[in-house]
């Protein structure tokens, strides 16, 4: 964690958005849909087997450089003649016991890599639903089936929201339509009455030209008050919506 700290603050790795939701398309595939990509497929089917709970794959990602490494050096030394003495094996072990390391910390930094920058993109949505709940909470019944023109500061005001998400936000213009409330609600409010869910529309055109479209619907099945979160991106010059969760 420090790790990615460090490397965040020096070289603002996970500053790209768009490279993010790659990332959270590898790192989080239980809701998101199939990959489009060779890139997205390859890094979902490596963060799969890297957080299997089979130790067996995750060794045999490590070692089998180390293995390969091994196999060249024994092949060598069976060519020449056998020299006896510790600094000997120290130096024929030492490339073994280094690639060794650097295969286990590349591991390790690419999948911390991917989760970090899946949580960079997945948290400031998640946070900006959560700011669009209480701002309803308040203001929503006055204003349902008309467009509220809102902007960062109306949701921070909301809700406070975090550095992260207040730089995704940045000069961003957010139309939200409410539909109405949905009959439920829930205890987020640590004082006063509880957050009524509502049914609503957003759009957030980000500062880049990228069109962030939350929307909570009425579903076709089960009763008026269920749900279906719908989250889709049009980054810009795209054909058509990028689905990041729902239908």
């Amino acid at each position: 964690l420090h790790f990615m700290t460090l490397l965040e603050t020096k070289f603002d790795l996970l500053g790209n958005f768009r490279l993010n939701v790659m990332m959270l398309h590898a790192g989080v595939p239980f809701h998101v849909p199939p990959p489009k990509t060779l890139l997205e497929h390859a890094l979902r089917i490596f963060v799969r087997e890297v957080e299997s709970h089979s130790y067996g794959r995750r060794a045999f990602i490590v070692f089998l450089p180390t293995v390969a490494l091994a196999v060249v050096q024994s092949y060598r030394m069976f060519q020449k003649q056998a020299i006896a003495g510790v600094r000997v094996v120290v130096r024929r072990l030492f490339p073994l016991a280094f690639l060794a390391f650097a295969c286990t910390f590349a591991l390790w930094g690419i999948v911390q890599f991917i989760f970090a920058a899946a949580g960079h993109a997945n948290l400031p949505i998640q946070v900006t639903q959560t700011a669009i709940e209480y701002l309803l909470a308040d203001t929503g019944s006055q204003n349902i089936g008309k467009p509220m023109e809102l902007t960062a500061k109306d949701l921070d005001n909301a809700y406070p929201l975090p550095k992260d998400t207040l730089e995704l936000l940045h000069n961003a213009r957010i139309t939200l339509v409410p539909d109405g409330p949905t009959g439920r609600s829930y205890r987020w409010r640590i004082k006063g009455p509880p957050i009524a869910e509502w049914f609503y529309h957003a759009t957030i055109h980000l500062e880049d030209g990228t069109d962030l479209k939350l929307s909570v619907e009425r579903s076709q099945w089960g009763k008026p008050s269920n749900m279906v979160w719908n989250i889709r991106i049009h980054w810009p010059g795209a054909a058509e919506d990028e689905p990041l969760w729902g239908q």
